[in-house]
């Protein structure tokens, strides 16, 4: 159980029950996907956007300055 979970029953007893669970359901998985996000960042480990593009713009400088 991740602590976000509700006791689940065979059928919820309303239609405000069915929204809650159905609401549950849809935000555990995103949390899930944020989980798998962050564990491929430690996994791979990817970069920032800031530093990808300083490393991307400082490869285009460098191979500018070898032209001229």
């Amino acid at each position: 159980m991740t602590g976000l979970e509700l006791p689940r029953h065979p059928q919820p007893a309303s239609p405000a029950g069915e929204a809650v669970a159905a609401y549950v359901d849809r935000e555990l998985e995103i949390i899930e996907g944020i989980k798998r996000g962050l564990a491929d960042v430690e996994a791979w480990g990817i970069v920032s956007h800031d530093k990808a593009m300083a490393e991307i713009y400082a490869a285009i400088d460098a191979g500018t300055r070898r032209k001229v």
